[in-house]
């Protein structure tokens, strides 16, 4: 575990002196264990700039290092199935993904391609992300089923907006004369220039480039209708038929039907168990930083992490019991009874 760290940019070592002190100051109530292993730097997996991942990671990068003591750093990436690989190999000490993309990299399915990601356990259940789209208004596009024969982005490539996206059309027999896959702001200026009609993106409300994009266009958010969510549901139970409620966007009079799922704080199983326990409970006893930062930091029920995707770190088991929350025997890992 240590190697692999250290390949992927941070170290576990002594604890230093401003972690120490962090970690008293927290510690009233804590289960007792060795500090000596906490990682000295901490780095999140988020996604591009422009979306929500990024400013809620941001958000809890200040967290951790402000309240538990450890300095910790926002790491770009294309979202969530690069986290999830990035945290089974040790390369990122925490990682954001949505919970199909770890039902099936923990269990080795679809994207997966038959390799388990079991190292990978879920620490924190976050908000919901909501799969809906924007165009321009001038193209008329209502729905999902519109976007047939056009040009579409669809997210960074391998980000669940982009899985979800292909998972919709692939189910609904809907092709697109071209799916193009780049960050948030990229589409935003390919949709002003009009090289493609708009985009789909799955994320917490509101995505911060629709709102930018509104700013400057007139534009129509749209989703897939619950009928068609209904037949994705069949082939993929995690995703859900979901609302955006009426102004979200400044351009949304009406319920927007959406694919809905939500999304999870993953790390690496050999985190120790107290420096873990530490960070769920900063992120609940802090959670005003989220909520300024974006106002998805204000859904974070703890009862959600019973319905996580993979087994829970021992040390949220730990935060997660005090609560009383009762958490299933299969979502306990075998490394909390040791």
């Amino acid at each position: 575990m240590k190697r692999a760290l250290r390949e992927g940019g941070f170290k576990v070592r002594t604890l230093s002196v401003v972690a120490c002190i962090a970690y008293t100051v927290l510690s009233a109530g804590q289960p007792a264990g060795a500090q000596a292993d906490w990682p000295t730097i901490v780095s999140i997996g988020t996604a591009p700039i422009g979306g929500v991942y990024y400013v809620w990671g941001s958000a809890f990068a200040r967290i951790i290092q402000d309240t538990v003591g450890v300095p910790a750093t926002v790491e770009v990436t294309q979202g969530p199935i690069p986290n999830v690989r990035l945290v089974h190999a040790g390369q990122l000490t925490l990682g954001i993904a949505t919970n199909g993309i770890v039902y099936d990299g923990f269990r080795g399915l679809d994207w997966a391609e038959g390799r388990k990601h079991d190292n990978v356990r879920v620490i924190l259940p976050m908000y919901s992300s909501h799969m809906h789209c924007v165009a321009l208004a001038r193209y008329r596009i209502t729905s999902v089923r519109d976007l047939n024969g056009k040009a579409v982005g669809a997210g960074p490539r391998g980000g669940t907006g982009d899985v979800y996206f292909r998972r919709v059309i692939e189910t609904l027999g809907i092709r697109p004369s071209r799916i193009v896959n780049v960050g948030f702001e990229d589409m935003n200026n390919l949709t002003r220039d009009g090289v493609i009609v708009g985009y789909c993106a799955s994320a917490g409300l509101p995505l911060p480039s629709i709102v930018e994009l509104e700013t400057t266009h007139d534009v129509r958010v749209f989703g897939v209708l619950a009928a068609d969510v209904r037949k994705v549901q069949e082939k993929w139970p995690y995703m859900l038929p979901g609302v955006v409620p009426p102004g979200t966007y400044k351009s949304t009079r009406e319920p927007v039907p959406s694919v809905l799922g939500f999304n999870v704080l993953i790390g690496y199983k050999d985190l120790p168990r107290t420096f873990v326990y530490s960070i769920v409970r900063a992120a609940y006893e802090k959670r005003s930083v989220l909520e300024a930062a974006h106002r998805v930091g204000r859904e974070m029920p703890p009862e959600r992490i019973v319905l996580s995707p993979a087994p829970i770190h021992a040390g949220a088991v730990l935060y997660f019991k005090e609560q009383k929350i009762k958490i299933p025997s299969e979502l306990i890992p075998p490394e909390y009874r040791l």
